[in-house]
């Protein structure tokens, strides 16, 4: 069947039988027969949005509009409280988390079209909620990256790391450690999300170092993968020690040995202090 496509007031309705798809978008979009599209630029910084909501086609009423952004703002500070002061172990775990989302969805005034709407999907919301806290709490990876060599970019991400992990207005961790560990047995596509996000970071890395080898900053018998990989578990195993309570000035004394194993392994000296 091929679905009936209408504009309405900046959307793109599909209609076929009793279904109905909202696609909402912040760029002009083109309607044709049984297709939508658009073309556009996103440069370094920008973001563009497409949402698809889903509406029973004899449903009179449209999902309420959400602002996104505040939306996903909202879900990783909820993320934060929730996960630093709730947890439970003990018998029908799963049954418990369970109840407790749904008193949430209860008591949030946002039913699931309106969610729906918005993102698309739960998995969707939180892909979303993932990448909104790794542009805002984790640009400081993204500039470690920048930083003119090889040890200034270990450096620079383990010693901005460890400020970021243990930040006095938020609780202490990482989303994309703590993440991945505090769901039950139905939480394995989580995880694997967030193992393979942390991966791509780990890769960055990597491709970072593999140019310091190419442009003579670190030596030709360096091995980039491994020397990323380390420093990825050594951060990792910081925002395991953070969110356990450990203090700011212990895991610095931590990111200071690591950076010396860094220097040691790859074969380089620390610079000299500055006089």
């Amino acid at each position: 069947m091929v679905p009936r496509l209408d504009r309405q007031g900046g959307e793109v309705v599909a209609t076929a039988g009793a279904t109905r798809l909202i696609l909402r978008a912040d760029t002009p979009q083109s309607v044709g027969t049984g297709e939508a599209s658009a073309t556009f630029t996103v440069r370094a910084g920008e973001r563009r949005s497409f949402t698809v909501g889903y509406r029973p086609a004899y449903a009179a009423d449209a999902p309420v509009r959400l602002d996104a952004a505040q939306a996903v703002d909202d879900a990783v500070a909820g993320w934060r409280s929730w996960i630093q002061l709730h947890d439970y172990q003990g018998l029908y775990r799963d049954e418990v988390r369970r109840s407790a989302l749904v008193l949430a969805a209860m008591t949030s005034g946002i039913n699931k079209p309106s969610l729906y709407a918005a993102y698309g999907s739960k998995e969707e919301l939180f892909r979303k909620v993932v990448a909104r806290y790794a542009e805002r709490d984790m640009a400081y990876a993204r500039d470690a990256l920048a930083q003119p060599t090889a040890y200034g970019v270990v450096a620079t991400l383990l010693r901005d790391n460890v400020l970021a992990l243990t930040r006095s207005d938020c609780p202490a961790g990482c989303l994309s450690i703590q993440g991945g560990t505090a769901g039950g047995t139905g939480s394995a596509p989580v995880a694997e999300f967030l193992a393979a996000s942390r991966l791509t970071g780990e890769r960055a890395l990597a491709d970072r170092l593999a140019r310091a080898v190419a442009e003579g900053d670190l030596p030709p018998d360096a091995d980039p993968a491994a020397l990323a990989r380390f420093v990825a578990v050594v951060t990792e195993g910081h925002a395991v020690h953070a969110a356990a309570g450990v203090a700011r000035a212990d895991l610095e004394q931590s990111a200071e040995i690591a950076l010396a194993g860094f220097a040691a392994a790859a074969g380089i000296g620390a610079p000299s202090p500055a006089r």
